[in-house]
């Protein structure tokens, strides 16, 4: 497994990837089955109007610690994923174009991910299994349940992990197309624990 490192701040050259050599913006890479995609913690990357787009399997996107470069597995240290401009349907989306569907095995974690008022944070496409999204902070920007999508819309796929996320503004916090109600994910195939959610209000919305 490869690792490539994502830092916003550094204007040097090369860019290739590399912990001394980062690239300082996450569309330059071409995200492949098998590789971590580590953004540097504390810093903040901002979209242009697309989305990021995962069509690939045993994937990591995550975030580095800035002294060692080793992967963060501390929710209070996060790199920011800024989508407020992103006219994309969802600022992360997972979705396979193979046939058999067969993405499977990625892991999103310890990011914060800022989305604008039409976009889901991360979209899960029918089909791709095996996905684990825990300690990211997800935020919408919508003033109003009617402008606000989703923070984490599920399509489809099993098993599904979510796990100790914070979600705030978004119309449902974790909503899934395969049971109809909002903060719903079916336990036959999903493990939700500690995930924190609020409501447009401020009020504390359930899973």
């Amino acid at each position: 497994m490869a690792v490539y490192y994502i830092d916003p701040t550094y204007t040097g050259s090369p860019q290739n990837g590399a912990f001394s050599s980062p690239y300082s913006d996450w569309s330059t890479p071409t995200i492949s089955d098998s590789n971590s995609y580590l953004g540097k913690e504390g810093t903040t990357w901002t979209s242009g109007t697309s989305g990021i787009s995962l069509q690939a399997s045993n994937v990591i996107l995550g975030t580095y610690d800035s002294v060692t470069g080793e992967q963060v597995y501390d929710v209070a240290r996060r790199h920011k994923m800024d989508f407020s401009s992103c006219t994309d349907a969802q600022c992360i989306g997972i979705s396979s174009t193979a046939s058999p569907l067969s993405e499977t095995g990625n892991l999103i974690i310890n990011l914060h991910i800022v989305g604008s008022n039409t976009t889901d944070g991360i979209s899960i496409s029918d089909g791709v299994d095996n996905t684990t999204i825990k300690y990211c902070r997800l935020v919408g920007t919508g003033s109003s349940a009617t402008s606000q999508n989703d923070g984490i819309l599920h399509n489809g796929g099993f098993p599904i992990i979510f796990n100790n996320n914070e979600i705030l503004k978004f119309n449902a916090g974790i909503r899934s197309t395969t049971d109809a109600a909002n903060n719903s994910v079916s336990t036959d195939y999903s493990t939700i624990a500690n995930n924190n959610i609020y409501n447009l209000d401020g009020t504390t919305a359930s899973d």
